[in-house]
């Protein structure tokens, strides 16, 4: 099975994003399961840039893709 990275430490962000991507056939990993502690600074100009500049740290650091899109839950919840 394929994985993919959950860039947040949230325990409830990242059980709700694990359900979603195992329905999707992959499986999820966290910074805490790879002994990450590295914070990255989210100096975009709105969220979604922030989302970018995350993602794209956590990639070139772990080599695994990588989701960190808090906007999603954010509208997720809404529905």
């Amino acid at each position: 099975m394929k994985k993919i990275l959950i860039a947040s430490t949230n325990v409830g962000k990242i059980a709700v994003y694990s359900v979603i991507f195992k329905r999707l056939g992959l499986e999820t990993i966290s910074l805490r399961e790879l002994s990450i502690d590295i914070k990255v600074e989210e100096n975009g100009k709105d969220e979604l840039e922030n989302v970018i500049i995350k993602a794209k740290a956590y990639n070139e650091f772990t080599g695994f893709p990588v989701f960190a899109n808090t906007v999603f839950l954010k509208n997720l919840i809404r529905l």
